[in-house]
């Protein structure tokens, strides 16, 4: 998770990073967490999807995010 973080190339005046996750009471909800606080000068969030499987995830990040590009990396 960390290095989906670290990796992305940096573009335009601000990027959002958002994860969906279906339970939001895992480990990885922490790890997550962890993540928000180690790198505060970027914009990341957790968004916590109200279905069930990728496709409703994909909606539920396009209707959190609030930027022009959107990109999707799946299984991270």
């Amino acid at each position: 998770m960390e290095e989906a973080i670290t990796s992305l190339p940096s573009f335009g005046e601000h990027q959002e990073i958002l994860f969906v996750e279906e339970d939001p009471r895992t480990e990885r909800e922490k790890e997550i967490q962890s993540m928000i606080e180690k790198y505060p000068e970027k914009d990341i969030k957790l968004v916590v999807q109200e279905g069930q499987g990728k496709g409703d995830a994909v909606r539920s990040g396009f209707s959190f995010a609030k930027g022009d590009i959107l990109m999707i990396s799946m299984g991270i």
